[in-house]
This record gives C-alpha cells, structure tokens and sequence, in this order.
C-alpha cells in the first residue's frame, strides 16, 4: 500500500514539472501566413522592454520560433522567451549602439554587430559571451548568416563587406566596391551567393564560392535601406528612401531587370521580409504600420497598425518565423509584436 501511495505521489509530481513544459511549449500560432490568409492576422503578444534602452535596432527568431534576439541601441543584446513571454537575459559586453542580430541555423548562437565595429557570439543556453570579431576599422552596421549555417556576412561604414566562415569566425574575404555605408546585407536562400547594398544606392551580388561580384542592380535614385530574398532566390527587394513616402523595388535576379515597383500608401518604408512561402513582402513603415504585398499581383493585402499609444513610430525591423505562422515587427522603441491568424 505504501508503495502504491509512493508511486502515485510521484507520478502527481512528475504531472506537476511536466504540464508547465507542455503549456510553455504550445504555439501561438499554427496557420502558415498566405496571400488568402494575412488579411486575418492578429496581434497575439506584445512584449515591451522597459528598460530605457533607447530602441530597439533589430529582431531576430529564433528557428524553433520560441525565442526572440533584440538588437538594443543601448548596447545590449536581449533575449526573450516568447511563451510564456520572459526576459531570459541581458547580454552586455558591446560599448555602443547593437545594430543588427541572427540567430545561428541551428538555434545554439546569437550573433549581434554593433557601432563598437566588432561582432559578437552569445550563447543562447545561458547568455554568456563565446567570442568577438574585430574591432574593424568602421562601425558594423549589418549581417547575415547563411541558411546552411557555413557562413557569415557583415557590411560595416566604411563601405566594406567581409565574409566569415563559421562557427569560428575566421575572415575568409573583404569585398570592395561600394561607395559608402554598407546599411544591409542579405543571403540567398541556397547560400551560394549574398547581396549587399547601402548608401551609394546600388544593390551588389556576391559569388561565396569563388568570392568575386557576380551582378549589380540599378534603378533607386536613392539610399537604400533594407534587403531580403525570396525563399525561390529569383527575386530580390529593397527599400528606397524617397521623401516621406519611399518606395520598394523588385528585381529578377538572374536577368537584373527590375520587375516591380511597391509604392507605400503609408508613408516611408525601413524594413522588408518575404514570407515563408514567398507569396507575401511584408514591409515596415514609419508610421508605424506594416503593408502585406501580394508579391504575385504586386497589390496591398492589408495594413497592420501596431496596437500601441506610440503606434506612429517607425517599424525598424521585422522577420517572418521560420515555419511560417508569425510575423515579428519592431516599432522603434522598445515594443515588438508578434502577429498570427488565431
């Protein structure tokens, strides 16, 4: 009988460390965002990082979708759990503004680039650092890690683009051609080859294998902002910088005929993603509101309007999950809301 009541009190406990596991690890979201599906989405969780931190320069997600990095322009790197919604930690070692962070393929680092012109490797398990790069000669101002986890890309201010192998780091090319800042970086989805553009309004093409430039696409009168991929690599967008309004571009990238372009109804776009399926370019605006494009008829689905009191600030970041349920945006200053179809 004692060994009945014994093995009935443990399972009573095991039940107890297991069901908060079995909650933490439900989805926000399941549906994969579509063109037929976007005008549905919802803001499911705001977190907010109350911490005078100035902003928040860049997001990333993490691949399982259960956590988020945030880029800090007070110069840490903050990592979230996302449900329940937690603070994990405060990473602090950068001595200026973090401008941009991804996470590494297989979810084990977070890579932060910063206005201190190094790079820098966290630890996702406890938050410590693994190593640095650098410090370059000129503030980092993006990177991007290859989908296969081989690589890594960062464009600095002084209108230089260096190509890192991982996991450690090592400098493997320095490419040369732009003519100022190198605001944004961007792999191919097949991790053959990246793209880089910045303020000399000009989007480069890059070969990983045989490190030379492979094409240059042309069209923006102004400096560029952002760039991203398709998940097919056959197309490539940038923001464009033009008055209070801006524009978007799309060009084929094997041919460099710009096929498209995306004028924003809301005002100046800064941030761009593809959606998981590449039906959707989600684009951040300044005054706070996301536009869903349907990238086939090249038309406006919907506009998200941040659900917060400073909801005109600008969206500076966003990324679509990895499975295709969510998409994260940044307003700017220190809230990032995670929409879903509920």
């Amino acid at each position: 009988m004692k060994c009945c009541f014994r093995l009935i009190v443990f399972a009573v406990a095991a039940l107890c460390v297991v069901l908060p596991t079995l909650v933490r690890a439900q989805p926000l979201a399941q549906l994969i965002i579509t063109p037929q599906n976007a005008a549905q989405l919802k803001p499911l969780l705001v977190i907010t990082v109350q911490s005078g931190a100035r902003g928040v320069a860049g997001i990333a997600l993490s691949p399982d979708s259960r956590l988020l990095a945030l880029a800090m322009r007070d110069g840490t790197v903050r990592l979230w759990q996302i449900q329940p919604p937690q603070e994990l930690y405060v990473m602090r070692a950068h001595k200026s503004a973090v401008n941009a962070v991804a996470f590494s393929p297989d979810g084990r680092l977070v890579i932060s680039a910063s206005d201190d012109r190094t790079i820098r490797f966290w630890r996702v398990a406890n938050g410590t650092e693994e190593r640095q790069l650098g410090p370059a000669r000129a503030p980092v101002v993006s990177l991007a890690v290859s989908p296969n986890g081989r690589w890594l890309v960062s464009g600095a201010a002084d209108e230089l683009v260096t190509l890192w192998s991982l996991p450690y780091g090592d400098r493997e090319k320095v490419f040369k051609g732009h003519r100022g800042a190198v605001v944004s970086v961007a792999f191919s989805p097949d991790s053959r080859t990246f793209a880089s553009t910045g303020a000399d309004r000009t989007v480069y093409l890059w070969d990983v294998e045989r490190r030379t430039q492979t094409g240059t696409l042309r069209g923006a009168a102004n400096q560029l902002l952002a760039l991203a991929y398709s998940p097919d690599r056959l197309t490539l967008a940038a923001v464009e910088r033009v008055g209070t309004r801006g524009v978007v571009h799309l060009w084929n990238v094997r041919t460099g005929e710009q096929i498209a372009t995306l004028k924003s109804a809301q005002g100046q776009p800064a941030s761009l993603a593809f959606s998981a399926d590449g039906g959707i370019l989600a684009v951040g605006v300044g005054n706070g509101t996301t536009e869903l494009w349907d990238v086939a008829t090249q038309s406006l689905i919907v506009s998200l309007t941040q659900p917060s009191k400073l909801a005109k600030q600008s969206v500076s970041s966003l990324t679509f999950s990895v499975d295709g349920t969510l998409l994260a945006t940044a307003d700017g200053l220190e809230r990032v809301t995670l929409w879903g179809i509920p």
